[in-house]
């Protein structure tokens, strides 16, 4: 196999890639000697250097042209040229308005911005004014003085006399709330915004009483010397002007109770107390549903006062939510504990026990017939053949019984009945707690604002 003969070529602007030449783009590569104001660009081989509008040169340099001095601008003949880095701006002149390339008349005397005496007149010129004095007065138009004829002797004279400013020099009789306005050989007194009269005597406007003020509807006016002043009325927020309702409700800056309900109205607000408590919103107390009897609780369930309610549970022997209480029935249910030998008879939140024919004992204990043994006592307490109270206490004695009422009652034992001991002071509640009597008992609940067991009661929370 022949051996290729290896060739190294060398071409500036060029690369060899493949045995290809491929051109270089010197503008993109920035491997060019443009200068910062040419315009770069590339040809196969090389490139190329031309200068930016505004400057002039081969592309390598390049140097800016001044349009002013060259007079190659667009300026108005009214406006002034300004050399700027490769441009120019143009500007109007004193005395024309425009955006420098078209320029035109300020008309001075039209808009009253000539410096000219009142006795003098105006005339516009070309970019400027000229002020010459009235027939009477002499002056360079800006300060006219009064020409006064003087006769001496039988001739005339004609002399300058200067006016006086009786403004400047105070000898004005205008009100101090007034202004005073010096013109020739006199003054003009006019009173100051928000006053009335003649410049010379000057009276206070009250905006507020002749309703010229611009205060708010829930604002107050407040009349001031030559003035008034605005401020928002209370329950409102703003400048006096503009005034807008404070929600005391959402801003929580209401005195309302924890237990109350905060209401907001127009420039103020409404307290009202949650339901289960009493007052006027700011104090609320709680409302004790048990004492008052205001609950929904069953009569065979018990009501439990809480803070702003209350609860509800049946009484031991009766199943339910408590507002609707139904008897348990032992016997069917067999919850009770009568003997084998005993009868079941259900009553209402409870049951009794009684032993069968021939059997003696007090239902839940059964023996065998008394018949048998006529010596043996019979307990009728046991037996249930007494005739103590409910809520009476039996005790058996030889061949008979006793009857004596239970604890919270009071009578001879067949007879009981219930001792209030919250009307009869009888109980040991706290003197910062409610008493309320129960069937037998008392129950303790300390009052709003106290904690503890209703018999010790902490101090306010």
């Amino acid at each position: 196999m022949k051996k290729m003969k290896k060739i190294t070529t060398y071409c500036p602007t060029y690369i060899l890639l493949h045995n290809n030449f491929i051109d270089i783009d010197e503008c993109s590569t920035q491997t060019h000697d443009c200068s910062i104001h040419a315009l770069c660009t590339n040809v196969e081989g090389s490139f190329q250097c031309e200068c930016e509008p505004g400057f002039t040169g081969d592309g390598k340099t390049c140097n800016d042209v001044d349009e002013c001095t060259t007079q190659i601008h667009d300026c108005s003949p009214n406006g002034v040229c300004t050399n700027s880095d490769g441009s120019f701006q143009c500007e109007c002149k004193s005395g024309f308005i425009g955006d420098g390339k078209t320029c035109s008349d300020i008309d001075e005397c039209t808009l009253q911005t000539h410096d000219c005496s009142p006795t003098a007149e105006c005339t516009n010129v070309e970019g400027s004014f000229q002020c010459e004095c009235k027939q009477g007065f002499t002056g360079d138009g800006e300060t006219c003085n009064v020409l006064v004829d003087i006769m001496t002797n039988n001739t005339q004279y004609t002399t300058n006399c200067t006016n006086i400013d009786e403004c400047t020099t105070e000898t004005n009789d205008c009100s101090p709330n007034g202004e005073c306005t010096n013109i020739d050989g006199s003054f003009q007194c006019e009173c100051n915004p928000g006053f009335t009269g003649d410049g010379k005597a000057c009276t206070d406007i009250d905006e507020c009483t002749s309703q010229t003020h611009d205060c708010s509807q829930n604002g107050v006016c407040i009349n001031v010397n030559g003035s008034f002043q605005c401020e928002c009325q209370p329950g409102f927020t703003g400048d006096g002007k503009a005034c807008n309702d404070i929600d005391e409700c959402t801003k929580q800056t209401h005195d309302c109770s924890l237990n109350g309900v905060c209401t907001n109205v127009q420039g103020s607000f409404h307290c009202e107390c949650q339901p289960g408590f009493t007052g006027d919103g700011k104090t609320c107390n709680d409302i004790d549903e048990c004492t008052t009897q205001s609950h929904n609780c069953s009569p065979n369930g018990l009501c439990t006062n809480v803070d702003g309610s209350f609860q509800c549970e049946c009484k031991q022997g009766f199943t339910g939510d408590g507002k609707t209480c139904n008897d348990i029935n032992e016997c069917t249910t067999q919850t009770h504990d009568c003997s084998p030998n005993g009868e079941c008879t259900n009553a209402d939140g409870s049951f009794q026990c009684k032993c069968k024919p021939g059997f003696t004992g007090d239902g839940k204990t059964c023996h065998g017939s008394i018949l048998l043994h006529p010596s043996l006592d019979i307990d009728e307490c046991s037996t249930q053949t007494h005739n103590c109270s409910l809520n009476g206490i039996c005790t058996n004695v030889d061949h008979s019984f006793e009857c004596e009422c239970q604890s919270g009652f009071t009578g001879d034992g067949n007879t009981c009945v219930d001792i209030d001991e919250c009307t009869t002071q009888g109980h040991d509640c706290s003197a910062d707690g409610v008493c309320t009597n129960v069937e037998g008992s008392f129950q303790c609940a300390c009052e709003s604002g106290f904690t503890g067991d209703g018999k010790t009661c902490s101090g306010r929370l």
